[in-house]
């Protein structure tokens, strides 16, 4: 007797240990930049389609104005669409270039949101320069490579 799943949707295949995300980024912080983030699944599903994966993401980003590094929770799923993403993650900023909407050579601590959908990605963060505490909105819109 042969022996089938009875949700043929999902498969069984083992979890990775990380989920690697390249994108493009345009921004009133870094003006460009490129991210490498990794995401490393707590949970993980393998379908027809594609792959989900909801875990801890890990991202550094450097940019032509500046570069920003964040850790925070994630969630990246593959279909038949395309990828999906939504994470939410504290982040550092240096910003050292002159044309930037924030202040040049200042460290920015903050948090940011994301929410990408067919390899397009939205995302907004508040951040406070470590001196002053002055607030600063960060917006961006970006393109999934990877």
């Amino acid at each position: 007797m042969q022996e089938f799943d009875t949700n043929p949707y999902y498969t069984k295949k083992k979890a990775p240990i990380v989920m690697p995300v390249l994108g493009v980024h345009a921004s009133n912080s870094a003006l460009g930049s490129l991210e490498l983030g990794l995401l490393f699944p707590l949970q993980y599903q393998s379908h027809r389609y594609g792959r989900n994966g909801t875990g801890i993401y890990l991202s550094v980003e450097p940019g032509i104005a500046a570069g920003r590094a964040g850790l925070g929770l994630g969630m990246l799923g593959e279909g038949e669409l395309g990828a999906t993403t939504v994470v939410f993650e504290a982040s550092y900023l240096r910003v050292w270039g002159e044309k930037s909407g924030f202040q040049s050579n200042r460290h920015y601590l903050g948090g940011e949101a994301r929410i990408g959908f067919l390899f397009t990605v939205l995302r907004t963060g508040i951040y406070l320069e470590t001196e002053t505490l002055d607030p600063y909105f960060s917006v961006s819109i970006g393109m999934f490579l990877l």
